[in-house]
C-alpha cells in the first residue's frame, strides 16, 4: 500500500477521556459501516464542545499528527464532532455553530453533527447525564447499532432534524475506509 491508502481520522470529541462515551458510538458506526484494515483511528477528548479551539485540544492534535507521521504512513485528518443540541435557553448554540462551522472550514477539517445528542440519533431518545456511560457500553454489548437506521446517519452536512446525523456523509468521504 502507498501513503495515499493509509490515513489516521483524529476525532475530537466533546466526552472526557473517562467518559469515552463519544468514542464508543463513533468506533460502532466505524465497525458497522466501514472497513478500517491498518488506517489509524485516534481520539481528542475535549472535555466540552466549547473546548473545540483551545491550546489543549490543539496541542493533543498536532501531537497526534506528529507522532503519525514519524511512522511515515499517509496523512492526517481532524474531524470535530458535536452535539446540535439546539438548546433555545443558551443563546450561545447558534453563535457557536457558527464558529465551528468558520473554524473547521478555515483549517480543512471535517465537521459531524448528531442531533441534538449523539445518545438521541443511537437510541431514539434523550440518555439522562448519569446513565450516558452505562448506555453507551450497553449499546456495544447488545450490538444496537444493527436498530440505527441508516438514513439516520447520512444526513447532509446542515443537518438540524431531531434524531439524525451526517457522519455517514462525512466518513464515506475517505475511500482509505470504504
Amino acid at each position: 500500500m502507498n501513503s495515499d491508502d493509509v490515513i489516521q481520522l483524529i476525532f475530537c470529541v466533546e466526552s472526557t477521556e473517562k467518559a469515552a462515551t463519544d468514542k464508543c458510538y463513533i468506533n460502532e458506526v466505524l465497525k458497522s459501516h466501514f472497513n478500517v484494515r491498518e488506517n489509524k483511528i485516534s481520539y481528542v477528548f475535549m472535555g466540552g464542545k466549547y473546548n473545540y479551539n483551545n491550546q489543549l485540544t490543539i496541542n493533543k492534535i498536532n501531537k497526534l499528527t506528529k507522532e503519525y507521521q514519524l511512522t511515515g504512513s499517509g496523512k492526517t485528518y481532524v474531524i470535530y464532532v458535536f452535539d446540535k443540541d439546539q438548546n433555545n435557553q443558551d443563546s450561545r448554540d447558534s453563535q457557536f455553530e457558527k464558529d465551528v462551522k468558520t473554524y473547521c472550514k478555515e483549517l480543512g477539517y471535517k465537521l459531524i453533527w448528531f442531533v441534538k445528542t449523539v445518545e438521541e440519533v443511537m437510541w431514539g431518545s434523550k440518555i439522562k447525564k448519569p446513565f450516558k456511560r452505562t448506555k453507551a457500553l450497553d449499546f456495544i454489548k447488545k450490538d444496537q447499532i444493527k436498530n440505527v437506521k441508516k438514513k439516520n446517519l447520512e444526513a447532509h452536512d446542515n443537518v438540524n432534524s431531531s434524531c439524525k446525523s451526517n457522519i455517514l456523509t462525512v466518513l464515506n468521504g475517505f475511500r482509505q475506509i470504504k
